[in-house]
């Protein structure tokens, strides 16, 4: 039984690129990232209610950490590495 199975594939260009041709990772940690402190604040602070307004969110104070990866976040930003 000595056969040899050869499969042929055809080359297609890549359907899109992403802007400045940037790497998927480079593209979507910073979205990632924010998405993650987002969901990770709503979990922790339990005392702010589905009810109250943006404007008293923005006058809670947020944890080091929580700051620190939000200030990375507009860093990134600011160099053009997030997404938009």
């Amino acid at each position: 039984n000595n056969t040899l199975n050869i499969q042929q594939f055809n080359y297609s260009p890549h359907p899109y690129h992403l802007p400045n041709f940037m790497d998927i990772f480079t593209w979507s940690i910073p979205f990632v990232s924010e998405k993650v402190t987002e969901m990770l604040y709503g979990i922790l602070n339990p005392s702010l209610e589905e009810g109250e307004e943006d404007e008293e969110i923005d006058n809670v104070e947020l944890p080091p950490e929580v700051v620190k990866i939000m200030r990375a976040n507009i860093v990134l930003a600011e160099e053009g590495t997030a997404p938009r």
